[in-house]
């Protein structure tokens, strides 16, 4: 399996520049001089949307790696998530949910707020950790298909991607 490496989308942070001309105008129209208004435009959206566009070009850091070995996203700060930990595979929009076998492995534990927004009856004694398929590079479909090639390829896991 050739390893599929994502990093940080330049694209994502192209909004903060149309938010920034908006609010700017909004700013103008609700009677802002028009020095204030371009000023407030560019500070609020323009600023940080241009920051994170500096740390994509110059950075250019592996967010996501999909190979043999496993999972690794450094998003998650967990570490490499291998093959054998993997129970399942769903994704629901723009994220992909892995049902682990072992959290505890991991480091994980779950959260207040996931334990209390759990469905009632549905408790499957899985432990669900999401991966973000937004703002990459590599697109989310292409993500998705080499997760579930490797899946795929074992008989043992059963993927419902």
């Amino acid at each position: 399996m050739e390893p599929l490496v994502a990093r940080r989308s330049i694209q994502h942070y192209g909004w903060g520049v149309v938010a920034g001309a908006l609010f700017g105008g909004l700013s103008y129209l609700l009677g802002m001089s028009r020095g204030y208004s371009l000023l407030v435009g560019l500070a609020v959206a323009v600023g940080p949307a241009l920051y994170g566009l500096m740390r994509a070009v110059i950075g250019q850091e592996e967010l996501l790696r999909v190979d043999e070995a496993g999972i690794l996203d450094h998003r998650l700060g967990v570490g490499l998530i291998t093959w054998d930990q993997i129970l399942s595979a769903e994704r629901s929009g723009g994220r992909l949910y892995f049902g682990i076998r072992s959290p505890s492995e991991l480091g994980l534990r779950k959260t207040l707020w996931s334990r209390m927004n759990q469905p009632i009856g549905e408790s499957t004694g899985t432990f669900q950790v999401p991966l973000r398929l937004t703002g990459l590079d590599v697109g989310a479909d292409e993500i998705v298909r080499a997760i579930r090639n490797r899946l795929e390829g074992e008989e043992r896991v059963e993927a419902t991607i």
